[in-house]
């Protein structure tokens, strides 16, 4: 490939001319070298064969713009001389025209002679004659031409001219070629080109069949040995017989024309697909990941680089490809030197005649590279170096490659022969050894086992083993899913490490045992059978198990002193938090019968009855929640939830209590929100309003900051409330999400509502697929981040900040713009249901104030009777009373026709207790207490407002 190569890269393809024109050529050098001027070439008949390269001078047209007319006009003195060896001009994009005087000298009254333009590569080539500034002919020939078309059918460019006696003309060239522009330039007479086209012939006939025998030689080497290094060689041979089929244009001469895979486009991707298989071959043959890994390392690189020189080749235009892999050749050449040499000096198998093979081609290369720059002289041997060279490598290498396998084989001999003698040491060793050692065929049968593993498993010999069980795995392993976890580890080819598991002996007896399991591969990489260790560990199981068990009642019994502690200190916590606002309640409903008290403390009274109320309300509804959590009986609800609307209905609310306690209130939104997640919007917004409140209660003065995110890639929701106020410090933090934690009294008595709401937030978080963390520094804030998982996000719509609600202006409610203060009536009839005779007449109390005609039943059976005699409006029916409950009552009535208006009012919200009364045809459901609010809003959807006063 590299002398070749060398020929593209400088345009010189055929071998350098006889001994009669070695001398013309010597004699017209030292004359050149004597005037520096230039003399014409003398022809006559005497000699067959000239060298015009020191007869040429030669001028660039870099624009493609000049003609014959405007070269002949041109005086000697704008012409450059070649002064040394053939016209080398490497690669241009320009035009080069040459000039060369010629008088013929002979006896003859004219002669015919023809010039060799010899590069097989060269694009285009124009050929003038003129004399006395004109052109007597002119002829044309190039790449592409096809020998039909040619003056002369050969691969490199022929010109005929015939000169009479004593004639005197000028012979001019224009040359074009996106190859290296090393043009040796030859006239011949034609008997010289018979003798020069017979002996080029027969020499390149005889070097390509040379070629194709080492191709076919490793070929079969390859067939029947299967060694890489041998296949990887062939592809070398091979893809390096391609390319010089494709740069000596043979494809010319055998199909008349270029078929399109010898094309010289394709030359850039034939030397690098040889350097790939060169490469390759060396990799394999030299073993370098074992001897050389630092090498190895670089011959991968170099292995993709080609790979990748391969496909970019194909791409770019042909010329920007030769050039790079002319570079890519002369980094590949030193780094095989290199690479050889070191195989050589660390004395690996088979490296000196590689060594050899790889310097006797560069050698070649290298004697004729000098010989074609004119530093040595053409004779028998140096015009024939690279040649020579690349037979004599193909040769080595082959040597090399056979030497190999020899040394290979005769190891694999003495290998077998010392396994031999190890084989009775080891099978010794097996019988003795106290471990149970095994092998198992594919299909799952023991195929060997030694005779600690024949005791373990209680059978009497290890033919019995062998004969009787069918299945090894389910003789080892007694557990199913340990049986059918082995089976797909073994089937993946996976190994099997310290497998602690029971086994059932043959007589029936459960021993644990720790087994160890591998695949054994063939030669082909295939797995033949599986090889296992296993080793009885029944009694350091059960010695672990009692100590296990002794460990863990002490830590059960600490763990049920820690808890008891905890949570008695919880009961007092809780205790202290439910009498606080109860103490509010009585105290000033004992105010309220003082009938002296003023107006203003009696309302002050109210109004702190009913906020200690609600908050004792929340308080209440919390235990019951966290009880739920704790018990697993809190069922959530994932349905599709618009985020916009809970941020927007979290904003409403807060916002007031925010301007009232005089706080700055804000919301940022980091990224673009999904318009509908999947989550349970109920718990959502309960958690969100819960942070909000009590980071509000926490804050005497600054900014209340919610920001929110999505994460598409987790599908996470992320929520952070941001304070200013007094924070925690590191116990009171630790404390905050788990309220069993064991705190000081104090702590405890000071955050005991906001450890309780934090903690059900952050178990109610882990439930939602998400999780709290609150980070806070003492005096200067808190900041609490809670992520809910949002479910798959494939379809829904993402939304910018612009969409999303804002902090609102003023307090916006979502239900009529009723004021409950004032004075409001309504058309219509109510029949309640209640039993309980306080709250009969706080409903008496409460309705009569809206102008309603009210009637009561003491229990279901009652309001049945009432219900179908006098057809109320609208029936308000407790759940749970005498005689017959709330459901079985609705239900009766259901069942006897009545279409009327029924709407549950239950302290309870079990979910089965709230299908129930949906299933038995409610309208609506109303929670205990009840809230003034939600029933104005009840009485306007179900009733005719009579006038509102505003």
């Amino acid at each position: 490939m590299l002398n070749t190569l060398g020929n593209a890269a400088y345009g010189f393809t055929d071998p350098p001319p006889n001994k009669p024109l070695v001398r013309a050529h010597e004699q017209q050098r030292a004359q050149v070298a004597k005037t520096r001027d230039i003399q014409p070439l003398k022809l006559n008949d005497k000699i067959q064969q000239y060298s015009v390269d020191l007869s040429v001078r030669y001028i660039k047209d870099p624009e493609l713009e000049m003609t014959v007319k405007d070269v002949i006009k041109l005086k000697d003195e704008q012409f450059k001389q070649n002064l040394k060896g053939p016209l080398n001009l490497g690669f241009s994009d320009a035009a080069i025209w040459t000039k060369t005087t010629l008088v013929y000298t002979g006896e003859q009254p004219e002669s015919r002679f023809l010039i060799e333009v010899d590069s097989t590569l060269i694009d285009h080539v124009e050929f003038y004659l003129a004399s006395g500034g004109k052109v007597l002919s002119r002829d044309y020939s190039g790449y592409n031409t096809a020998f039909t078309s040619r003056p002369i059918g050969y691969p490199s460019q022929l010109f005929p001219f015939t000169l009479q006696q004593g004639e005197t003309v000028d012979l001019y060239l224009r040359m074009e070629s996106i190859n290296s522009m090393h043009i040796p330039i030859r006239i011949f007479t034609p008997i010289g080109l018979a003798q020069h086209i017979s002996e080029v012939q027969t020499f390149h006939g005889i070097f390509i069949g040379g070629v194709v025998i080492m191709l076919a030689y490793n070929l079969l080497m390859f067939l029947a040995d299967r060694n890489r290094a041998y296949f990887y060689y062939v592809f070398y041979i091979l893809f390096y017989l391609v390319f010089v089929t494709t740069e000596r244009v043979h494809g010319l001469q055998l199909f008349g024309g270029i078929p399109i895979f010898l094309h010289k486009k394709y030359l850039a991707i034939y030397i690098w697909c040889s350097w790939l298989g060169a490469f390759s071959m060396g990799r394999h043959f030299m073993n370098a990941a074992t001897y050389m890994p630092e090498l190895d390392r670089v011959l991968r690189v170099a292995i993709h680089a080609t790979l990748v020189s391969i496909f970019i080749s194909y791409f770019v235009h042909p010329a920007e490809a030769i050039q790079w892999a002319v570079i890519g050749t002369a980094v590949g050449t030193g780094f095989i030197a290199y690479f050889s040499y070191t195989a050589m000096s660390r004395d690996i198998p088979g490296a000196h005649p590689y060594f050899w093979a790889w310097a006797v081609n560069f050698t070649g290369v290298g004697i004729y590279t000098l010989t074609i720059m004119g530093e040595l002289p053409f004779n028998t041997f140096t015009e024939h170096t690279p040649q020579l060279g690349i037979i004599c490598h193909l040769i080595l290498m082959s040597f090399a490659l056979a030497e190999r396998i020899k040394k290979a084989q005769q190891q694999v001999i003495l290998a077998n022969a010392s396994a031999m003698g190890h084989l009775k040491r080891y099978q010794d060793l097996l019988d003795n050894v106290a471990e149970g050692i095994f092998q198992i065929s594919l299909s799952g049968r023991f195929i060997a086992a030694n005779p600690a593993m024949v005791s373990l498993l209680g059978y009497r010999s290890a033919d019995d083993l062998l004969t009787h069980s069918d299945d090894a795995i389910l003789t080892c392993f007694e557990d199913p899913r340990i049986q059918r976890k082995v089976k797909r580890s073994l089937e993946c080819g996976d190994s099997i490490q310290g497998l602690e598991a029971q086994l059932r002996t043959r007589n029936g007896t459960l021993r644990w045992a720790e087994s160890t399991i591998r695949v054994i591969l063939d030669e082909d990489g295939r797995p033949a059978h599986y090889e296992g260790l296993i080793v009885d560990v029944t009694e350091k199981v059960e010695q672990e198990k009692s100590e296990r068990d002794h460990k863990e009642d002490r830590l059960l019994r600490q763990i049920a002193e820690n808890s008891a502690q905890a949570k008695s200190q919880f009961l007092a916590n809780m205790s202290h938090e439910i009498r606080t606002p109860l103490t509010a309640i009585i105290g000033y409903g004992e105010a309220l019968l003082d009938e002296s008290s003023s107006k203003q403390n009696r309302t002050d009274a109210s109004n702190t009855i009913v906020h200690s109320g609600y908050h004792l309300l929340e308080l209440i509804n919390d235990i019951l929640d966290y009880s739920k959590v704790e018990a697993g009986k809190l069922e959530l609800e994932p349905l599709p939830v618009s985020v916009p609307e809970i941020i927007a209905d979290v904003l409403q609310k807060m916002a007031p209590t925010m301007r009232a306690n005089g706080l700055s209130f804000e919301v940022i939104y980091d990224t673009d929100l999904p318009e509908f997640i999947q989550t349970d919007p109920t718990r959502l917004r309960q958690m969100l309003l819960k942070i909000c409140k009590y980071s509000a209660e926490l804050t005497e003065k600054g900014t209340i900051q919610l920001r929110f995110g999505c994460s598409k890639e987790q599908q996470l929701l992320h929520c952070k409330v941001r304070d200013t106020g007094q924070g925690f410090t590191p116990e009171q933090l630790n404390s905050l999400i788990d309220h069993f934690t064991q705190v000081s009294p104090v702590v405890a008595r000071e955050f005991g509502s906001i450890r309780l709401a934090m903690s059900l937030v952050h178990r109610l978080a882990e439930m939602l697929g998400g999780a709290l963390t609150i980070n806070s520094t003492r005096y200067e804030g808190s900041t609490y981040s809670l992520d809910i998982a949002t479910g798959a996000l494939i379809d829904t719509r993402w939304l910018s900040e612009d969409a999303l609600p804002a902090v609102p202006e003023l307090p916006k409610v979502a239900k009529p713009a009723l004021d409950i203060e004032e004075n409001v009536q309504f058309n219509g009839t109510i029949l309640v249901a209640e039993d309980n005779p306080a709250n009969q007449a706080l409903m008496r109390l409460v309705l009569k104030r809206f102008g309603v005609t009210v009637d009561f039943a003491e229990n279901g059976q009652i309001a049945v009777k009432k219900a179908l005699r006098q057809h109320p409006d609208v029936i308000l029916m407790d759940h749970h009373m005498p005689v017959m409950s709330g459901p079985e009552a609705i239900n009766e009535l259901r069942q006897r026709g009545y279409k009327g208006t029924i709407i549950s009012f239950t302290a309870s919200d079990a979910p089965d207790e709230l299908a129930m009364l949906e299933q038995a045809g409610s309208n609506g459901i109303l929670a205990k207490p009840i809230i003034h609010d939600e029933l104005v809003c009840l009485l306007t959807q179900y009733l005719t407002p009579q006038n509102i006063t505003t």
